[in-house]
């Protein structure tokens, strides 16, 4: 098998790690420094937590076609021809999305940069390696490498079955930054056990606070952990993680006091609520944003109350269309893909609900949805079933995780429970249609075909 040439690429990214030794903690100064020539190699622990904290690299990576995938937004044949072919493939579920290689070589650019401070960390000397600010690098180091094939996975293999995990294709699992080591694709099972690996480790290295909302902790990383348990279907598991993770920090935004910064921007950047601050690439002229020419999908915008403030804080009327306007990355136009804690509300909520607590799953959603509601005017819900409770609170996280990738990984985990399964439809003006049923092989994307031919890995069925 040969090297792969998209992955050998990344070597010269090495160069601008550098650079990145000479980022201060700021981020606004990270900008304004200037690299120093004089110094060539990361030879200590701050250089190497100086390269995790890059955030342009590990932080800017993740989701972006998911989002085009998904029923949360339309958009006109007009707009639909302006995109480029991947994004116009990616809309309408087709076989082929021709030659773009973005999401396959940003995220192991990203796994990249954390194999080499990891390789960098554990080659440093006993005396450095004793220190609380190793441990919590390494552990930096193997979450980003855990986000990145966590996302990967939920685009390139098959969603998680426990009975077919052993044969179903997964990911490339790099684990050190030599390009030159041919590798092949994982089974998913070995996919997850290396994601699962990794988040365990980080979590006993990492700091309980971060430094910056940039960098992980234990917040984030326990709530990336229940994340992925309940991708798996480990409902036990995910509620454990998800605890431990509101234990650390349980904030929410009481939605009444919220001012748009904009009409078209919510949120300022880190807000209360995120737990780790990530983002997609820009994509203001083809999801729903003021200069597109698409609209937030006409039924999820009708399913939220007149009294619940996200109707009015996460979207804006403009026209004959509703522009999305609720990043929690507090940057218009950049969906946010981070962690924040409503998500882990909300896995609280649905792993109490399908592990038969239907009471305690229905105050888990109280307490978050009683900040989202008009003061005054909410009224707690109720479920007298572990099926009502969970028709509830699957309808409330489609409605609170709008535009961040996740409605993606829940089709893919959903689809497999006939109760939830659902046939995604796209229609143009001229009616012309197009549809993506249940468990349809195109919700794996396919690999580069470059990385195909020069690897020989095997690529995805569509």
């Amino acid at each position: 098998m040969k090297k792969s040439f998209l992955f050998s690429q990344v070597a010269k990214y090495f160069l601008f790690l550098i650079s990145i030794l000479f980022m201060t903690s700021c981020e606004k100064d990270w900008l304004e420094k200037k690299p120093d020539k004089s110094m060539v190699v990361p030879k200590s622990v701050a250089d190497y937590q100086a390269i995790l904290n890059y955030q342009t690299r590990l932080n800017y990576v993740y989701g972006l076609y998911p989002i085009y995938a998904t029923d949360e937004f339309y958009t006109t044949r007009n707009g639909w021809n302006t995109r480029s072919d991947r994004e116009r493939n990616t809309y309408i579920w087709a076989s082929e999305l021709n030659s773009d290689i973005s999401e396959w070589v940003n995220m192991y650019q990203t796994v990249f940069y954390a194999n080499a401070a990891l390789n960098g960390l554990d080659q440093l000397s006993a005396s450095e390696k004793n220190g609380d600010d190793w441990k919590n690098a390494r552990g930096c180091g193997l979450f980003f490498r855990a986000l990145s094939f966590y996302w990967l996975s939920q685009l390139f293999s098959a969603p998680y079955d426990a009975k077919t995990s052993e044969t179903d294709l997964g990911i490339v699992l790099r684990l050190d930054p030599n390009p030159e080591k041919a590798l092949g694709r994982a089974s998913v099972k070995d996919t997850y056990d290396r994601i699962l690996d990794d988040l365990t480790n980080a979590n006993q290295l990492l700091y309980n606070v971060p430094a910056y909302p940039t960098t992980p902790s234990k917040w984030s990383s326990n709530a990336l952990l229940s994340r992925i348990h309940l991708t798996m279907g480990n409902y036990e598991q995910a509620l454990s993680f998800a605890t431990a993770s509101l234990a650390l920090k349980d904030n929410l935004m009481n939605y009444n006091d919220v001012v748009p910064v904009s009409n078209f921007q919510t949120f300022q950047p880190f807000n209360e609520e995120v737990l780790l601050d990530a983002y997609t690439g820009s994509s203001g002229t083809f999801l729903p944003y003021a200069t597109g020419a698409s609209s937030v999908d006409t039924i999820l915008y009708g399913s939220y109350s007149q009294n619940d403030l996200r109707k009015s804080l996460l979207y804006y009327p403009q026209g004959n269309r509703v522009i999305y306007r609720g990043e929690y990355s507090g940057r218009r136009f950049y969906p946010f893909t981070g962690l924040a804690t409503n998500e882990v509300y909300l896995i609280k909520a649905e792993c109490e609900a399908r592990l038969g607590q239907t009471a305690a799953a229905m105050n888990t959603l109280n307490t978050l949805l009683k900040t989202r509601w008009r003061t005054g005017t909410f009224v707690p819900f109720l479920a007298s079933s572990q099926r009502e409770a969970l028709n509830i609170i699957l309808a409330e996280r489609r409605k609170e995780l709008v535009f961040t990738g996740l409605r993606w990984v829940d089709l893919r985990r959903l689809n497999k429970d006939p109760d939830y399964a659902v046939t995604l439809i796209r229609k143009f003006e001229d009616g012309e249609i197009f549809t993506l049923p249940p468990n349809d092989p195109r919700y794996v994307f396919p690999i580069p075909q470059a990385e195909i031919e020069l690897t020989g890995i095997e690529q995805n069925v569509r």
